[in-house]
């Protein structure tokens, strides 16, 4: 009970401990001296340096040109190569053609180009050969015929003896019959072959249907 006394009644308690507080500070610190006259540092002034405007305008402009100049060119450029390759197409696909139709054309033309071949290789070498077959032709019926005429003669009864045609023909004749040709009488005519008349026989060389044979083979 006298602890619940106590309690109420603090003079006849124990004294409250007393804390001190923190010290006020009664004399703050002085100060530090300040100057009246602030120092202040310079800073440097930046002044714009004059801007050349014609010069600006000038370098723009070429740097422009040489930009556009750039780009046309290589737009033309694209546009010229492409021109290369259509022209290459095109003459590729052309050639392509040409040598299908060629070839074409020479399988369906073979036989006829043989043929057409052999014709004028004939033609040529007819023509050519056809001085020498006349000169042998002439020379085998002129032989021939000298001989018949030898064997006519014989006959001293015979009274006309009488030769025509082409001279050419009748000089080879007379070099076959020898001394017998004094005994022939020549006449001169334009046809191809010689006709000898012995009386009522006569005789004829077949050179003129030779020559035409020749005329159908020859174009």
């Amino acid at each position: 009970m006298a602890v619940a006394i106590e309690r109420y009644l603090k003079d006849f308690g124990k004294p409250e401990p007393y804390v001190l507080a923190d010290e006020p500070d009664i004399f703050p610190a002085r100060p530090e001296p300040v100057s009246s006259v602030v120092e202040t540092v310079p800073q440097p002034v930046h002044t714009a340096a004059a801007i050349d405007i014609e010069g600006e305008r000038a370098a723009a402009f070429e740097q422009g040109k040489r930009e556009a100049t750039q780009a046309l060119l290589a737009t033309h450029e694209q546009e010229l190569e492409g021109e290369r390759g259509r022209h290459r197409d095109e003459v590729n696909e052309l050639r392509t053609r040409y040598e299908q139709d060629f070839s074409t054309a020479l399988a369906t033309r073979y036989d006829t180009l043989c043929n057409d071949l052999v014709e004028t290789i004939g033609a040529q070498v007819t023509r050519v050969l056809a001085p020498v077959f006349e000169q042998a032709l002439t020379t085998q019926m002129v032989e021939s015929l000298a001989e018949t005429i030898r064997q006519c003669l014989k006959d001293k009864s015979a009274t006309t003896k009488t030769v025509s045609g082409p001279a050419s023909v009748f000089e080879a004749l007379r070099e076959r019959l020898g001394d017998d040709a004094a005994l022939m009488e020549f006449v001169e005519s334009e046809e191809f072959d010689l006709t000898i008349h012995i009386d009522d026989a006569v005789l004829c060389t077949r050179l003129s249907k030779w020559a035409d044979r020749l005329r159908e083979v020859l174009p």
